[in-house]
């Protein structure tokens, strides 16, 4: 049986983290690979402690363990390499929720690299991936002020109140995420809905 996409991730990022060392950039802002590493193991070690990355007003405090966490680099990668531990219920649901962090994580090191190329997924990753795009499209886009169309087929047109974003269906789902520093998409529409779009909130 072939690997989950989640897990493919996961190792992908852990070899390119442990490659570039702990001061490498990232598209996270004001993240370096060591802090990227330290939000992804305080998500799956400590998800109480990991609260403020959705609820806001604890977002302080998550930073702050975020901060010390990141301090212990070599020990962040090999709990990261192992996955979520027993206890965790994500251990168990890894390949079905985990698929788009590992893979965006991946990118935002990736693609903060001086000479990066893009990737070329294995066809069963790239079904997974349109996969999650479906799924994750309407979520992460509930901040846009316009509605938001992923087209990796390029076959949309967009109508009034709405924009159509085309691309490879990786770039659109960075797009989709928050993600505009180097990503490779094209974002159609009126003039009015495009600036709406880019003045939106995306992303979790």
């Amino acid at each position: 049986m072939s690997e989950s996409l989640a897990r493919t991730e996961r190792l992908g990022l852990v070899e390119l983290i442990r490659s570039l060392g702990p001061n490498a950039p990232t598209l996270c802002q004001g993240w370096r690979t060591a802090d990227l590493l330290a939000h992804l193991v305080l998500r799956e070690r400590k998800p109480v402690a990991a609260l403020g990355i959705l609820v806001p007003p604890l977002s302080a405090r998550t930073e702050r363990l975020t901060i010390e966490l990141a301090r212990d680099f070599e020990a962040n990668i090999r709990l990261f390499e192992s996955g979520p531990p027993a206890w965790n219920p994500m251990r168990y649901l890894d390949a079905m929720v985990n698929g788009s962090e590992m893979l965006i994580h991946h990118e935002d090191v990736l693609r903060a690299q001086s000479g990066w190329k893009a990737r070329v997924l294995p066809a069963p990753a790239q079904e997974e991936v349109r996969r999650i795009l479906r799924g994750a499209a309407q979520l992460m886009t509930r901040g846009a002020q316009v509605k938001v169309r992923p087209d990796p087929a390029g076959t949309l047109t967009p109508t009034t109140g709405e924009v159509v974003i085309r691309g490879d269906v990786v770039d659109i789902l960075l797009r989709v995420a928050g993600r505009r520093e180097n990503v490779q998409v094209t974002v159609l529409g009126a003039e009015a809905d495009l600036a709406l779009f880019e003045t939106s909130r995306l992303g979790i």
